[in-house]
């Protein structure tokens, strides 16, 4: 389909952008030369980035005598996003990231009290109300809100589906956040989020598989370079193929033997032999699972669940022939006691796949930062400066990175 010129501009804009935003110094003719495009066009839009506060000018150092060339700097820390993390049932994750996606401010809140997603948004909104006063942020620093959430996000009916927590199925999460933020709102599950963030720290990185476990068992899937959503945003959904034990009815389908109850936190709890822990709180009893996987009573149980999440990824391998398959979430912190189960059954059952431990493999041990790092990028990519709300001058600088 042909752009109209305000689609083209717009295009342009966001090349030049994403050329200087992690490169400091970078001149108007290198923009051209990266971007393609003419240098009296790169040069017209960076004066209006400029003007706009978004780009600034320094002096590139050098020893020729002669005209001091002019370099570009993004202004990152002049615009923000805000991330509201609900992969996890009774807490809530709270970030404010600089356009670099880089966390200048994070925090994690006990929400147990909260009975429903109306509630929890509304203390989410509290949150950023004070967390702006304290930093000093302007309304026009914000570009937008990202919600990662454990659940399908249909972006037909515009609502939660197959949540791995009951309050959140069938709500209209970005209708509820609108009531109290004045943003862009955008709503993504948490393995797509990290399958992004990943993607975007390697530019290089064409075909990707990030297997997220926590809360619920999902999959982000990035193909040539792209995010796989599927029509309604139900592709890869992965909660429900039956290689589980075929006596277990699974709480969320009609079905038996589904993945997701024998590997989601729960189902890992479960396995504890000692049941004189089912009286705490569901991360009390993590905490007491992970002591006992890594001890030398839980070897049978490290192998059962290591052959299932082998089993599971030699699936998304087969079909995805990905070069990289990341393994995040609370079953990171356990990763190592399956990891023997898991990368022989996973040679088994992927004969034309070489398996490289912690280079084809790579259990992300910090999926929450990774998580937040695809909300930052999420943002940025659907950020158009030049036409966003509010953002006529430049906001106050506020140099986060330094406090």
């Amino acid at each position: 389909m042909i752009q109209d010129v305000r689609d083209i501009r717009n295009n342009n804009v966001k090349d030049i952008l994403s050329a200087v935003r992690f490169h400091d110094n970078i001149t108007r003719r290198e923009i051209a030369e990266m971007c393609n495009l003419s240098f009296p066009t790169v040069s017209k839009l960076c004066n209006e980035l400029i003007e706009l506060g978004i780009l600034s000018e320094t002096d590139i150092p050098t020893s020729r005598i002669g005209r001091t060339p002019k370099g570009l700097v993004f202004n990152y820390n002049r615009f923000y996003s805000v991330g509201v993390d609900l992969q996890l049932q009774g807490y809530m994750g709270f970030a404010i990231l600089d356009l670099r996606s880089q966390v200048v401010l994070g925090e994690d809140y006990d929400i147990t009290h909260l009975e429903n997603l109306d509630e929890i948004l509304s203390f989410a909104a509290a949150v950023f109300t004070e967390k702006k006063s304290e930093l000093g942020l302007e309304d026009e620093c914000i570009c937008g809100l990202g919600i990662s959430v454990s659940a399908i996000y249909d972006k037909v009916k515009h609502k939660l589906v197959n949540s791995a927590i009951p309050m959140f199925e069938d709500q209209k999460i970005k209708a509820i956040a609108a009531r109290y933020f004045d943003c862009p709102i955008y709503v993504d599950n948490e393995s797509n989020l990290c399958a992004l963030a990943v993607s975007s720290r390697d530019k290089d990185l064409q075909n990707a598989v990030y297997l997220h476990i926590s809360e619920g068992v999902g999959v982000g899937i990035i193909a040539e370079g792209h995010l796989l959503r599927g029509k309604n945003g139900y592709a890869a959904e992965i909660a429900h193929i039956p290689i589980g034990d075929p006596s277990i009815k699974c709480p969320t389908c009609p079905g038996y033997g589904c993945v997701e109850p024998e590997l989601h936190i729960a189902g890992l709890v479960r396995s504890l032999p000692d049941r004189s822990h089912s009286g705490r709180n569901l991360r009390e009893q993590w905490k007491v699972f992970v002591d006992y996987i890594k001890g030398s009573n839980g070897k049978e149980v490290a192998r059962q669940k290591g052959v299932l999440l082998g089993r599971l990824s030699s699936i998304l391998v087969n079909l995805f022939d990905p070069e990289v398959l990341y393994i995040g979430g609370h079953i990171a912190e356990v990763y190592s006691a399956l990891e023997p189960y898991f990368l022989d059954e996973l040679r088994k059952r992927c004969p034309l796949w070489d398996v490289h431990p912690g280079v084809n493999v790579v259990c992300d041990l910090d999926s929450s930062l990774t998580r937040y790092v695809g909300i930052g990028e999420t943002i940025y990519a659907k950020w158009n400066p030049l036409e966003a709300n509010g953002v006529h001058s430049a906001p106050k600088e506020t140099d986060l990175n330094s406090r």
